[in-house]
C-alpha cells in the first residue's frame, strides 16, 4: 500500500475546501447548478467512483482542481484549461499530489529537452515540468492511483478539438452567440455573489466583449483598469470605453521608473518563483497595476479579477496564413509537429541538437496521436489549435492568474466558459478567417449598440510590410524603402507598456551573457529565471 502525501498549500485566492474525501479548489457549474465552496464537497462525497467522476468533469463547467480519495484509488483533476495546476511525484514509497512545486534552481537540467522547450516557449510540454522528478496534471485530464499496487494511470475526459461543424446562416450564429453570451454572464453574475468584479481592459475586443455583457445585463459593479504609456492606443480606447459605458475606470501609466522599482522589489521576486512552479514562465505584464490597485486600495479586498483571456482565439486568429492564402495543399505536406515547432517556438533562437530536437518532436507527436485526428485541412486547423490551448493557453496565457492570486484575489475566465468554447468548435473555419464572425458578432450585438465600436490598431507586421513593398515595388527599389517601416509603422507600435525596459535591466545583471538571440520579452524572463548567474 502506497503513502498518499497531499501538499496543498496555495490558499491565496481561491481557499482550498476538504473534508475526509474531498479536497476542491475553485468553483464549478453543473447542470446550470453553481457549486463552490459551500456545497461542492456534497457532489462528490457519493460520486466518488471513475466512471462518475469522468462523467461529471466531462459535463462540468468552470474553473477547478480537485482531489477524491476513497478506499481503493485516489483521483485528482484539473479544468478544461488547467486553470489552477496540481503537481504529483511518484516514488517507491509515497505519492505525492501538491499545488506547487518548491525546489533549488540548481536542480533543473540544463542539458535537458525541458530546458530548451522553456527558453523557447514560456512552458514545459505534456506532463513534464523542468523537475524530473516531478509532473503536472494536464489540461483536461484526470490521475487514478492505485493505492494498493502503488501505480498510476493518466486519463483524458475532454479534448479540445473542431469539428460537428454547423451549416447554418450568420443571422442564426448571432442569435446562438447572444443566448451563450446571456449564459455566461449571468454564470459570472451568479458566482461573483455581490462582489466586485474588475476587469483589465485593454484597447483590443476580449475585454470589451465581457464589459459590454456586463452592462447588457445591467450589472452596475464594475470596475476597469488600464495600463501602460499614456499615449498609447490601449489607454486611449479604454478611456473611451469606460466613458461610454459609465463604469469607473483606473488608468496606470508605466514609466521606466517604476519598471527600474520592479525590478529591485523583492515581492517582484518572490512572486517569480510563486509563478513558476519549474513549468510554467510567470507573467509580469499586471504586476504593477495590480501592486497598485492593492496598496492604493482602489479596490474592494474582496474583489474577483475578470481578464479576457484568448477569445480571438477561438475567433480564428491562429488559423494558418496558408488557410485562406490559396495554400492549402502546402500546408497538408507539412508534418503537424515541424508546424508547430516553427510557428510557437519562437522566444528564443536556438539551434537544438539533433536528440533535443528529437525529444521535442517526439512529445508533440506523442500529443498528436491522442488526438486521432484525419490528414485533412480542417483536423490540420485543429490539431494546431488543440496544441496552442493545452500547452500556450493552459500553461502560460492562464498562468497569469497566479498573479491576482499573489495579491489574494479570485478571478473568473468568462470567455472559457464551455457553453462559448463548445459553441466556436463547431463554427466552420471559413468564417473563422481574420475573426470575422467573431468581430462582427462583437460589433453588431454589442459594441454599435452601446457606441464603444472603435477599432483597435493592427499594426504590419515587420517581414508582412516588406512582403508587400517587395510585390508592389522592384527589389531594387525596395531596399531603399525600409524607412518607412522604421519612420511610419514602428514609431506607432511601440512597446505600450515599456516592458523592454526590465528585459534589458535583466539581461544587464548576467554574468555570463547569453549566446543565443531573444524574440521577445518572455525569452528573456525564461533565461534569467532559470540563471545561476542572476540575483
Amino acid at each position: 500500500m502506497i503513502n498518499i502525501v497531499y501538499k496543498l498549500e496555495r490558499i491565496d485566492g481561491f481557499k482550498w475546501v476538504y473534508n475526509c474525501s474531498v479536497r476542491f479548489k475553485g468553483y464549478f457549474f453543473l447542470n446550470e447548478k453553481l457549486y463552490d465552496k459551500n456545497n461542492i464537497l456534497d457532489l462528490f462525497v457519493n460520486n466518488n467512483k471513475k466512471k462518475i467522476f469522468h462523467k461529471i468533469l466531462e459535463n462540468g463547467n468552470g474553473s477547478f482542481a480537485l482531489i477524491i480519495e476513497n478506499q481503493n484509488e485516489v483521483l485528482f483533476a484539473t479544468d478544461k484549461v488547467r486553470s489552477i495546476p496540481l503537481f504529483y511525484n511518484h516514488n517507491k514509497n509515497e505519492f505525492i499530489i501538491s499545488d506547487y512545486i518548491e525546489d533549488d534552481l540548481n536542480s533543473v537540467d540544463k542539458n535537458s529537452s525541458e530546458y530548451y522547450e522553456f527558453l523557447m516557449t514560456g512552458y514545459t510540454l505534456n506532463e513534464t515540468t523542468l523537475l524530473k522528478a516531478y509532473k503536472q496534471v494536464q489540461a483536461a485530464e484526470y490521475i487514478t492511483v492505485n493505492k494498493k499496487e502503488g501505480t498510476y494511470r493518466k486519463n483524458i475526459y475532454y479534448k479540445h478539438l473542431h469539428g460537428n461543424y454547423l451549416n447554418i446562416k450568420k443571422d442564426e450564429h448571432y442569435k446562438n452567440l447572444r443566448d451563450i453570451t446571456t449564459s455566461f454572464i449571468n454564470r459570472l453574475i451568479l458566482s461573483a455573489k455581490d462582489r466586485t468584479i474588475v476587469v483589465p481592459l485593454s484597447g483590443g475586443y476580449d475585454s470589451r466583449y465581457i464589459v459590454s455583457a456586463l452592462k447588457e445585463a445591467e450589472h452596475e459593479n464594475v470596475i476597469c483598469y488600464t495600463y501602460g504609456r499614456e499615449d498609447s492606443f490601449e489607454v486611449g480606447i479604454a478611456k473611451k470605453v469606460t466613458e461610454q459605458l459609465g463604469y469607473k475606470s483606473i488608468i496606470i501609466e508605466y514609466t521606466y521608473e517604476k519598471w527600474v522599482s520592479l525590478y529591485n522589489d523583492k515581492s517582484f521576486r518572490d512572486y517569480l518563483m510563486y509563478g513558476f512552479n519549474f513549468c510554467s514562465s510567470p507573467h509580469i505584464q499586471d504586476f504593477i497595476a495590480v501592486k497598485e490597485l492593492t496598496e492604493g486600495e482602489l479596490i474592494p479586498k474582496d474583489s474577483i479579477i475578470v481578464p479576457g483571456f484568448c477569445g480571438d482565439l477561438l475567433g480564428g486568429s491562429y488559423i494558418p496564413i496558408e488557410f485562406f492564402e490559396g495554400k492549402e495543399r502546402s500546408l497538408l505536406k507539412r508534418n503537424i509537429s515541424t508546424y508547430i515547432y516553427k510557428c510557437q517556438f519562437k522566444n528564443a533562437k536556438i539551434k537544438l541538437s539533433k536528440s533535443v530536437k528529437k525529444e521535442v518532436d517526439n512529445k508533440i507527436n506523442l500529443f498528436m496521436n491522442i488526438l486521432s485526428l484525419k490528414n485533412n485541412l480542417d483536423d490540420f486547423v485543429s490539431k494546431n489549435e488543440s496544441w496552442f490551448t493545452s500547452h500556450k493557453v493552459a500553461k502560460f496565457v492562464v498562468n497569469a492568474l497566479r498573479l491576482y492570486e499573489y495579491f489574494g484575489y479570485e478571478w473568473r475566465m468568462p470567455l472559457w466558459d464551455d457553453g462559448l468554447i463548445k459553441y466556436w468548435y463547431r463554427i466552420q473555419n471559413e468564417q473563422r478567417i481574420n475573426n470575422q464572425l467573431f468581430n462582427d458578432f462583437l460589433f453588431d450585438n454589442l459594441f454599435k449598440k452601446q457606441n464603444i465600436d472603435f477599432r483597435k490598431q493592427t499594426p504590419v507586421s515587420h517581414k508582412g510590410f516588406l512582403k508587400i513593398v517587395r510585390k508592389l515595388i522592384p527589389t531594387k527599389l525596395s531596399n531603399g524603402f525600409k524607412w518607412v517601416y522604421h519612420y511610419v509603422i514602428y514609431r506607432n507600435n511601440k512597446d505600450v507598456n515599456n516592458a523592454d525596459i526590465l528585459s534589458n535591466l535583466q539581461l544587464a545583471s548576467l554574468v555570463t551573457k547569453p549566446k543565443m538571440k531573444f524574440n521577445n520579452p518572455n525569452g528573456v524572463m525564461a533565461y534569467w529565471l532559470l540563471s545561476k548567474k542572476s540575483n
